[in-house]
């Protein structure tokens, strides 16, 4: 044994002869041989994942009440009245034009034309809790708009910057997950397709092509160091979403044609005499393992 450990018996530590293992998580056995634990990096993970992880969480949203409250109440309270900046000048008329000029870009902000600026806000932090992430591209106006500052921001989702894009660029920069990274690790720009990659109604999205676009805002909680992208908190729970069954469909006896569930068994009524008198509740459609 001193030979394995040949360090340790070097510094005077006495090796038994059997080590157990420190962690219970990591012993070898037939509570953990089902346990699919791999080891690889987070990108090598989600990837191949992201696309459903993202399209079930949105679908839990719109058929679930409770996670569409769920993505309610978070973005209320991540937002709550938004982002109100106070300009400091000790100069009182100054002071009062850039607050009246700010008031002025919040209800142009969108370039989209559909909402003002804390609208964007709230828009932006559900897309972040149903979808993972969300893009803002910066979109600089000519002063010939008429805008009160020109520029505007248009919120984009996660599809827009394909996450299956990997290559190397003329330059030697590196794109990864949509993403390009310069020679130092740095992000420098997202390719993005000009219309939604998924969206039927696009009259060219079939002919949608990535383009680059500079770093301009990018809005995600990464989970892990060096995580590209991030997949929606609703899709991390296990399992398929809740179903109205048939409830025959529920029953461990055979039904009348002889067809039927032999997995479950069949729930019979029940009695209740909480109040002292005889009650009957029929337990239907209901499987107990």
């Amino acid at each position: 044994m001193s030979g394995r450990y040949i360090s340790l018996t070097r510094s005077g530590v006495l090796v038994p002869e059997r080590i157990k293992a420190s962690y219970e998580g990591a012993a070898e056995g037939r509570r953990s041989s089902n346990w699919d634990a791999p080891d690889t990096g987070p990108n090598s993970l989600i990837m191949p994942a992201l696309r459903n992880l993202r399209s079930r969480s949105r679908a839990a949203v719109r058929n679930d009440p409770y996670a569409a409250n769920v993505i309610d109440k978070r973005v209320s309270n991540l937002i709550g009245t938004g982002i109100t900046p106070q300009p400091r000048l000790t100069d009182k008329a100054l002071r009062k034009i850039m607050q009246v000029l700010w008031e002025d870009w919040v209800d142009e902000s969108d370039a989209d034309e559909l909402t003002d600026f804390y609208g964007q806000q709230a828009l932006v932090a559900r897309t972040v809790e149903q979808s993972g992430e969300c893009f803002v591209r910066l979109r600089p106006r000519r002063l010939e708009d008429g805008l009160a500052v020109p520029l505007q921001l248009q919120c984009l989702s996660p599809e827009f910057v394909p996450h299956d894009k990997f290559e190397v660029t003329r330059s030697g920069n590196v794109i990864r997950a949509g993403i390009e990274f310069n020679s130092i690790g740095r992000r420098v720009a997202y390719w993005c397709y000009r219309n939604h990659p998924s969206d039927k109604t696009s009259l060219n999205a079939g002919w949608s092509t990535a383009g680059r676009s500079p770093v301009g805002a990018g809005t995600k909680a990464v989970a892990q160091p060096g995580q590209l992208r991030r997949r929606g908190p609703i899709s991390s729970g296990s399992g398929q979403p809740v179903r109205r069954l048939h409830p025959q469909a529920c029953t461990g006896r055979p039904a009348a044609d002889g067809h039927g569930d032999r997995g479950t068994r069949q729930l019979r009524p029940r009695r209740f005499h909480a109040d002292g008198g005889a009650g009957t509740r029929h337990d239907a459609g209901v499987a107990a393992g």
